[in-house]
Parts: C-alpha cells; sequence; structure tokens
C-alpha cells in the first residue's frame, strides 16, 4: 500500500498548494462578504450583522455551513452531469491561475513555461459555465438566457479604437481602461518590418541580399538562398511554417520543426534539451521557390528582429524605443518578452494600451504629425509598403485564403509585404494577432482602427476594421 512518504514530492507540492490556495479563496470570501454587510449596513444606516460573535463577525462562518448543508436539489428532466459540472466550471478557473503565479521566489505550485497563457486562457474559460449551466437544464427558456450571457460575456471582453484625422471618433473598453496594456500576440510583427524599412531607407540593409549575409548563425544552411526581402513578406519558400504543413500541427506536435523552434525559446515545453534556435532553422529544407507563396511564420519577424540588432549593434527593444516609442507620444511603455537566451519575442509577445497602438498607427497617415508630433515614416515609405506586395502570391497559403474570405470586397487584389497579413489595392493594411489583436490602417481615409479582444481568431475583427474604413468614403 502506497503512503504518503512515498508520493511524487511534486504530487505532495502541488495537493498543499491546492489546500493552501482554497482555503484563501474561503477566507478571502468570508472577510470580504463581511466587509460588503458592514459597509452596506453604514451606508443605509444599518448595523449589518451583530448577533453571530463579536459585531457579527462570525456571520460569514455560519452562512458557509448553513450553505453546504443545503440539499443539492436536481430537477427532472436535467441533463444531470451537464447540472453538474457548470458550478465547477464556474470556479475552477478561479483557482488554477493561482497555482502558476509565483508569489515569491520559492511560493509557486507548479512553474509553466505557457503560464501567461494558461492564466489568459484560465480567465475565459468560465463563460462556458453560463452556456453549460444553460444547456444542461434542457429548458428552452434557460438556453435562451444562457446564451445572451455567453454573448454579453463574450462581447465584454472586446476594446477597440477608431481615429479619423488624428482625432478620436470612437473609443471603447469593457473589460480594460486606457491604462490598461494587453498583449499584441503577432499584431506587433510590424514593429520589427517598420524598423526594418527605416533602416533600409538610410541603406543600412540591402533586402536583395541573403538572410544568411546579416545571421551569420545560419551560414552553410539553406538560409544562404533565401533573400531577405521574402522572409520581410514571408515567402520563404522553407518548411516549419506556421499553417501550412501537411499535417496542421506545427504549434502543438513536438516533432514539428516549428514547434522545436518556439520551445527553443521557452514557448512551449522542451523535451529535447536544445536551447538553440539558429540550430533548429539550420535544418530547415527548401519546399519552394522563394516568393511564390505567402506562408506565415513567426521565424520570419524573429530574423527581422536580430538583423535589426545586428546592424544596430544594441537590443531591439533599445532601437524600437529610440526610434518610434519616444517619438509618438506614447503614454505608457511597451514591453518585450523576453526568452531564456535574452532575445525579445518582439514578433507576438508584446504589451501595450490600445490608445498607444493606435498612436502607432497613426505614423502610416497623413495625420502622423499632428498626432504623435514627429514625422517617423516618410510618404515614400509608406508608399513603399502598400506596394510591395504581389497578389499573385497571396491567396495560395492559409492566412492569405482565409483573409481573402474576410475581406472579399477585394478578393483577387490582397497582397502582403513587410509583416502585414493583408495589403488591399486602396492601399490599406492590416495585421492581427491569433488571440483576436488587431490593427487596421487606411492612410488614404487618415484612419486607424485597433482592438484588443479575447476570442480565437473566428470573430472577423478584421472585416469591422475594413467596413470602417469604408465607412468614411
Amino acid at each position: 500500500m502506497e503512503t504518503i512518504s512515498t508520493l511524487p514530492p511534486e504530487l505532495i507540492r502541488m495537493v498543499i498548494a491546492v489546500v493552501i490556495i482554497i482555503s484563501f479563496l474561503f477566507l478571502n470570501a468570508i472577510m470580504m462578504g463581511y466587509a460588503e454587510r458592514k459597509i452596506a449596513g453604514h451606508v443605509q444606516r444599518r448595523p449589518g450583522p451583530m448577533e453571530v460573535g463579536s459585531h457579527g463577525i462570525l456571520q460569514m462562518v455560519v452562512d458557509g455551513v448553513k450553505l453546504v448543508g443545503k440539499e443539492l436539489l436536481i430537477p427532472f428532466n436535467v441533463d444531470r452531469t451537464l447540472f453538474r459540472v457548470a458550478p465547477l466550471l464556474s470556479f475552477t478557473p478561479v483557482i488554477l491561475p493561482l497555482l502558476v503565479i509565483p508569489f515569491s521566489e520559492k511560493l509557486q505550485a507548479r512553474d509553466l513555461n505557457l503560464g501567461l497563457i494558461f492564466i489568459v486562457t484560465m480567465g475565459s474559460v468560465n463563460v462556458m459555465a453560463l452556456l453549460v449551466g444553460g444547456w444542461g437544464s434542457n429548458n428552452k427558456y434557460s438556453m435562451f438566457g444562457a446564451m445572451r450571457a455567453l454573448l454579453a460575456a463574450a462581447r465584454a471582453q472586446v476594446n477597440d479604437q477608431a481615429l479619423k484625422d488624428g482625432k478620436i471618433v470612437y473609443e471603447r473598453y469593457k473589460t480594460m481602461t486606457p491604462d490598461t496594456a494587453h498583449i499584441t500576440m503577432s499584431s506587433s510583427k510590424v514593429f520589427s518590418s517598420t524598423l526594418l524599412a527605416m533602416l533600409e531607407d538610410e541603406g543600412k540593409v540591402d533586402l536583395s541580399k541573403p538572410v544568411s549575409d546579416y545571421v551569420p548563425e545560419l551560414k552553410g544552411s539553406v538560409w544562404d538562398t533565401v533573400l531577405l526581402r521574402h522572409v520581410a513578406d514571408m515567402q520563404a519558400g522553407l518548411n516549419a511554417t506556421e499553417h501550412d504543413e501537411p499535417s496542421q500541427d506545427s504549434r502543438t506536435n513536438p516533432d514539428e520543426p516549428f514547434y522545436r523552434w518556439m520551445s527553443t525559446l521557452g514557448v512551449v515545453p522542451n523535451t529535447t534539451g536544445n536551447d538553440d534556435p539558429f540550430a533548429v532553422m539550420r535544418t530547415m529544407e527548401r519546399r519552394k521557390p522563394g516568393g511564390e507563396v505567402f506562408e506565415y511564420s513567426s521565424m520570419n519577424p524573429f530574423l527581422l528582429s536580430r538583423i535589426i540588432e545586428k546592424i544596430e549593434n544594441r537590443p531591439i527593444a533599445d532601437v524600437f524605443r529610440d526610434r518610434i516609442w519616444s517619438k509618438i507620444g506614447a503614454e505608457h511603455d511597451a514591453t518585450f518578452v523576453i526568452s531564456p537566451q535574452g532575445y525579445a519575442l518582439a514578433y507576438g509577445f508584446t504589451t501595450i494600451t490600445l490608445r498607444d497602438f493606435a498612436r502607432f498607427g497613426s505614423i502610416f497617415t497623413p495625420s502622423a504629425q499632428s498626432v504623435t508630433g514627429a514625422s517617423i515614416l516618410s510618404a515614400d515609405t509608406v508608399k513603399r509598403i502598400q506596394t510591395a506586395g504581389n497578389p499573385a502570391a497571396y491567396a495560395g497559403g492559409y492566412v492569405g485564403g482565409l483573409m481573402t474570405q474576410k475581406f472579399g470586397d477585394d478578393a483577387g487584389k490582397i497582397s502582403n509585404a513587410y509583416m502585414w497579413d493583408a495589403i488591399m489595392s486602396d492601399g490599406d493594411l492590416f495585421k492581427g494577432g491569433v488571440g483576436g489583436q488587431g490593427l487596421y490602417v487606411s492612410p488614404s481615409r487618415d484612419m486607424v482602427a485597433v482592438w484588443f479582444t479575447t476570442g480565437d481568431g473566428t470573430e472577423w475583427n478584421e472585416a469591422m476594421g475594413r467596413a470602417i474604413a469604408l465607412s468614411f468614403e
């Protein structure tokens, strides 16, 4: 028979941590409940709880005992399993994020490489309790009510803003404030490509040269044949893409080279022990000619960041701060997540506020000077970005095909370049993030739309940005 002394230490620590966290939550509920009753009573000129314990201090404890002792009533004709699961879906997401939060150097129940993503994910799970509860009731009115509550909860996670002629014409915050920073995910890929365009203007970089001319770690590999132009446009023609592999599981399959590359940077669990991202990239193979198809891969902006650092001889965070962020009138700092090796993961793990995101977008518009107080990009640079793409290479890959559906009014004319997911025939620019983040810029209409949402990318926010732009015609 197994005794506690033979249980794995990790399991013992997890059990203890769960007990401590649940105890903390119940104690917090007791204290906050008591405070709420007393404060509400004071506001209404009532004494509040007074009978149980000194000044009613034990009232919440007694109420807790009463609640635990209540009979669990399950109505007839309901789905008994879902009826029991719904409360758990409400309560469990409250506990689990606390397991990965490091309260101190040694006080952490579980150290996850994906801790931040895990917390964000758990924060979205409890809305499912609404749907499960309504569905499990086997009652159409409860189901309708659950769906309305679910839609309200999902809609409440949309935070967006629109600028027209350099002025805020619309701003909405549901789960954030103007001072709240949000992760950008892939919408920050245009940070590095914008810096690249600026260095190109200064003659410090030549996009017609092979990548390995700027990244010596890739010398002697297939990257000797990849032009920097094709990296900037995500048309390298190599394997290890995010969405265009035969198995379509690049982000989750440890055997896929893209997953192995992410694991070296600490983004996903590292099962190989290899912590050299360039070692993985040196094993990549050519699949088609460069410039032929838009195939999405975060390796491309990662390379742009490393190239910018080598050219400027300093971290990309410093380059971005000095060349862009310090000049746009940003109200708050931007932050980059750093890999264990010290690489800034500027291709997606960046946090900024919504207003500062709009300020960045405005540097591509005629109102750049009035919004930011500085002219950061020339009109010629913006024009070069708008016209650099190739519509023939666009829709053949996964992302291009998806964007063609979402921007159906311009189908067949859309292209991509300089990390922008979509460049319309009228010069409008769009860049999105996997969790529902987005930047839509219409230079010809002097309009910028930005949004931060918590979603799975199926909300078609991109089409919303396009519709807003077209409404100003």
